[in-house]
């Protein structure tokens, strides 16, 4: 099995999207905006495929790049495999982020 990884798996998004540590609301045009931008930086050379999970480890499969700020576009991606991305966005969705996420999101906010 060939290892092949793949970028922003959102090509059309139909829903806003709150964060639930900054609490600020994207429109589902401008997460669109932010993925072609990421998809472009990858064309160009400017970002890395995403290709190992940054959780558990994976590099087989499909590993999608997660943007923890829309503000910060290429600057707050975390690489996921596609279980611990969906994971992530259940717990989201759901009943919150757990403190693994909390210290992601820190983690890459710190770059502000």
């Amino acid at each position: 099995m060939t290892n092949s990884p793949v970028s922003v798996p959102m090509s059309a998004v139909k829903n806003d999207f709150t964060c639930p540590f900054s609490k600020k609301t994207w429109s589902a045009a401008d997460r669109n905006a932010v993925d072609l931008q990421v998809k472009k930086a990858i064309k160009l050379g400017q970002l890395e495929k995403a290709s190992k999970c940054n959780r558990c480890g994976k590099v087989t499969g499909r590993i999608d790049l997660h943007n923890h700020s829309y503000d910060h576009p290429t600057d707050s991606l975390e690489q996921l495999c596609q279980g611990c991305h969906t994971s992530m966005h259940v717990r989201y969705n759901s009943k919150g982020p757990n403190e693994l996420d909390r210290e992601m999101w820190q983690k890459f906010m710190s770059f502000r």
